[in-house]
């Protein structure tokens, strides 16, 4: 994918940090009351010449009727709504009695200052259609209910209020012209802000653009990521999805098995490939017994897989790949080679090649598919029966992906490196593993349930570690930090590599969107955890033999590079003309909403 796409998706996963939690519902409930009586008790001073008073029938008003209203809404009009439980319900009602009582405050103002005594009620008037206006939009753009639930849902705080006003004698029914003609105006504008926003997101995918939001906030809201990964599917592509499996068994069935897929883990959170590393460990660990290492293969965003639907056919394909038939007993040292930034280790096992490739403490981002096709056919003609690619995807201290010269300098040290392999010799190895999940450290604080895991592999007189962590990149500096404490404990190589899981993406509201490893975890106490795993997978050093197996799965429903660009440009446009949208309709509707409260 290109960088501008990339960076598209960058911004698009970055609209979850303008997201907010609200309060708890008795936080809320609490709110509404001061509001209410603070700033109601302002606006129908003038009515009563007592702020007591008028705090009182401004909690009858706004307060009393939006809580029955609320309780109601949930529990008869959208009970089964995902979206819209009581706090959020109570939420939108908070919001709406706010815009209502600042209005009504305005209105006491102008009517003080005109000695106008009717600019209250208009006020309330005002008020009245401008929360429904709201309120209609919030339901119709965030709700799943039926568009009757939603309209009947929408209307029963302001109706309530207005109930209530009329039998506290605030409102008449002399007014009621005005309150049509100015509900009506807000309405039409209200319908034509949805159904301009609806034809860009058709114009431009040909997908609506407030399914498509209403997906977006389904799965922050309440982690429901069925409804966008529907859209995901609808708009995804097909493609071939690789899985390389290379196993080790020592004196029976494989006790180690470390997978290289071509899948991305993304886009966020728990959509559509974001935790299937994780899932895939799993799934192999249940099934085999075995320590399993997921790492990240060269691959972006574009191979991300459209929905659940299509991990669990990539965790059901790769574990029929889980019969192996030869096993070698032989494996040469790990070499590296450098090409400025550029870093490749290379290991021959068995008939197959295992080659890492990172730019740290250079910004190492994901390396695309096509940068690892030259690598491949390097390998095949070394006469390397497989050649397994890993992205270590291991430093990070900016969003800037990797620049032409920057594959270019990859591919050139994994050339260098594959030539280095074919003249190391090759002899009996052992090989020991062990994994740990730090109580301590969840997807908020950027590793994912995968945890730490440990694979020591000894040559000779070499002995180097193959640590994968569930996470998605890495500070700069804390691989180097990582190998140099590995290097006490007899450790002389290795890398550090991050399965790059998307599963910690947009968890928590800060502007990159995750915590890359070591940003908001102590560093040495993960340095710790890392050592000791390393130390029992040392103390589990065995003669080992190794076996690949490599499946290619067709037809994989993928969000594709070309739409996740246009996806990713529909949320960063969607919301910046949403802004603009809002200004055009509801600004002009807005004055002709308060000349009709005025002079009808």
């Amino acid at each position: 994918m290109n960088n501008s796409g990339t960076n598209h998706i960058k911004r698009a996963i970055k609209h979850y940090s303008a997201l907010f939690t609200f309060p708890t519902y008795r936080t809320l409930i609490l709110l509404q009351f001061m509001i209410g009586a603070i700033g109601g008790g302002l606006a129908l001073f003038p009515y009563f010449s007592s702020f007591v008073m008028s705090a009182m029938v401004s909690i009858c008003i706004f307060v009393a009727p939006s809580i029955i209203g609320d309780v109601l809404i949930k529990a008869i009009i959208i009970r089964n709504d995902p979206i819209f439980n009581l706090r959020r319900c109570a939420a939108l009602s908070l919001i709406a009695s706010t815009i209502w009582i600042g209005i009504m405050i305005i209105g006491g103002i102008i009517g003080f200052l005109s000695l106008n005594p009717l600019a209250v009620e208009r006020a309330l008037l005002l008020g009245f259609s401008a929360v429904l206006a709201l309120r209609l939009l919030a339901f119709y753009a965030i709700s799943f209910s039926k568009n009757y639930q939603n309209f009947f849902a929408a209307i029963v705080q302001p109706m309530l209020c207005l109930t209530s006003a009329f039998f506290l004698q605030i409102f008449s029914f002399a007014l009621l012209i005005p309150l049509f003609s100015s509900t009506i105006i807000l309405l039409i504008a209200s319908y034509a802000f949805f159904k301009f926003i609806d034809k860009h997101g058709i114009e431009k995918i040909g997908l609506n653009a407030v399914s498509l939001f209403r997906g977006f906030i389904a799965d922050w809201a309440e982690n429901l990521n069925a409804p966008l990964e529907e859209c995901f599917e609808k708009l995804g592509s097909d493609d071939d999805i690789s899985i390389t499996v290379v196993a080790f068994r020592s004196n029976g069935s494989p006790h180690t098995l470390l997978v290289i897929p071509s899948f991305h883990p993304g886009p966020f959170r728990n959509v559509g490939s974001s935790r299937l590393p994780c899932e895939l460990q799993q799934s192999l660990e249940v099934r085999t017994g075995a320590t399993v290492l997921v790492t990240h293969g060269a691959s972006g965003h574009e191979l991300d897989l459209a929905s659940q639907r299509q991990n669990q056919r990539i965790i059901e394909e790769t574990l029929k790949l889980m019969t192996f038939k030869q096993f070698s007993p032989f494996a040469s040292r790990m070499i590296r080679a450098e090409v400025g930034y550029a870093k490749a280790s290379c290991q021959v096992l068995g008939d197959g090649v295992l080659l890492t490739l990172t730019c740290a403490p250079k910004t190492m981002e994901d390396i695309p598919r096509e940068a690892s096709l030259p690598i491949l056919d390097a390998g095949k003609k070394l006469l390397f029966k497989t050649v397994a690619i890993v992205d270590a995807h291991n430093s990070i201290d900016s969003d800037v992906p990797l620049s032409d010269l920057d594959i270019e300098a990859i591919i050139e040290a994994a050339k260098q490196a594959l030539e280095k392999a074919t003249n190391e010799p090759r002899s009996k190895f052992q090989v020991g593993a062990a994994k740990v999940v730090p109580p301590e450290y969840t997807i908020r604080e950027g590793i994912g349930p995968g945890g730490i895991v440990v694979l020591v592999i000894k040559v000779g007189d070499q002995i180097v570690a193959y640590i994968t962590i569930d996470g998605n990149n890495m500070v700069t500096g804390l691989r180097e930090k990582i190998l140099d404490s590995l290097q006490e404990i007899g450790i002389s190589d290795g890398e550090v590599l991050t399965t790059d899981t998307h599963a910690v993406n947009a968890v928590t509201l800060i502007p990159r969107g995750y915590y890359p490893i070591g940003e908001a975890v102590d560093q040495q106490q993960l340095i710790h955890y890392i050592k000791e795993a390393a130390k029992t997978a040392l103390g589990n050093l065995k003669a080992a033999e190794v076996s690949w197996n490599t499946g290619t799965f067709n037809k994989v429903r993928v969000i594709g590079s070309k739409r996740l660009s246009e996806l990713a440009v529909l949320v960063d446009s969607t919301a910046n003309l949403a802004k603009k949208a809002a200004i055009i309709f509801f600004f002009p509707a807005s004055l002709l909403a308060i000349l009709f409260s005025i002079f009808l």
